[in-house]
């Protein structure tokens, strides 16, 4: 399915919370199933060779629709990071739904990794580091409310050292 290229995979995290499921669609299934196997899999372009992300049916860069799947390094730093530190009452549809009501607070965040791109996803810390751009973080994989796993990412304080 993917070519491993020396890459550091995922981490499952138990007990973080519930975030919620995604959609999963059959044209990028691969990208979930690598998750539920501990690696982070994006595409690689046929033509130009470019790692993209979001995963699309052809290349930003040349409009090639050929890519590969292949497991990234998910060691990077934090670029941005934003606290939903409590849920927002009486404010019908602007609230946290579940199952974001239980989960706050919570980090979110962007993340240059290493690869050269940058992705979004949850930032888990219980240190306090990772509110800070340049934090060095990893992949993690986190449950959901359904069997289908999501990335995110984790500082050591979490994890252990990893570089």
């Amino acid at each position: 399915m993917s070519t491993h290229t020396g890459a550091t995979g995922l981490i499952p995290l138990a007990g973080r919370g519930r975030g919620l499921a995604p959609l999963v669609h059959p044209e990028i299934e691969p990208f979930w199933s690598s998750i539920a196997a501990g690696e982070l899999s994006l595409q690689r372009c046929g033509g130009c060779r470019t790692l993209r992300f979001p995963v699309a049916p052809v290349c930003h860069s040349c409009l090639s629709p050929e890519f590969a799947w292949e497991a990234i390094d998910t060691r990077g730093s934090v670029n941005v990071v934003v606290e939903n530190a409590r849920p927002t009452e009486g404010m019908p549809r602007i609230g946290l739904e579940p199952p974001w009501l239980e989960l706050t607070p919570y980090l979110t965040g962007a993340v240059d990794l290493d690869c050269g791109l940058r992705l979004p996803g949850r930032i888990v810390c219980d240190c306090g580091a990772a509110r800070s751009p340049g934090t060095r973080v990893r992949g993690v994989s986190l449950e959901t409310t359904s069997t289908t796993r999501v990335h995110g990412f984790a500082h050591a304080c979490v994890v252990g050292p990893f570089e």
